[in-house]
């Protein structure tokens, strides 16, 4: 578990019936199993992970600038995956390919 203390600021990801959004909140309670938060949701302190949740759970975030570039990088390789590489000029393969080289 990482260092969060009551009254802290986080924000918690939730996936509800009108979308999903990023909420601000503060911790209410931190116990050794469980952290609640001043928007009334309990999530476990091990994982951060909504308690009892229906469909998609709801979890702390405890760093908001790390969590977009976790989710712009996410982003990014999905498109990298939806390129169709036939509509590409040889040329711009031979770049893309010299740019990867050491990841393959």
């Amino acid at each position: 578990m990482e260092n969060i203390k009551k009254g802290q600021k986080i924000w918690i990801w939730v996936d509800r019936r009108f979308g999903s959004r990023i909420i601000e909140t503060t911790v209410k309670t931190i116990g050794p199993k469980y952290i609640t938060t001043s928007y009334g949701i309990k999530y476990y302190a091990n994982t951060l992970r909504e308690v009892n949740a229906c469909g998609a759970a709801s979890y702390i975030i405890l760093d908001l600038e790390e969590h977009k570039k976790e989710e712009e990088y996410k982003r990014k390789i999905k498109a990298l995956g939806k390129i169709e590489w036939n509509c590409i000029e040889s040329e711009d393969i031979d770049k893309i390919f010299n740019i990867l080289r050491d990841y393959i």
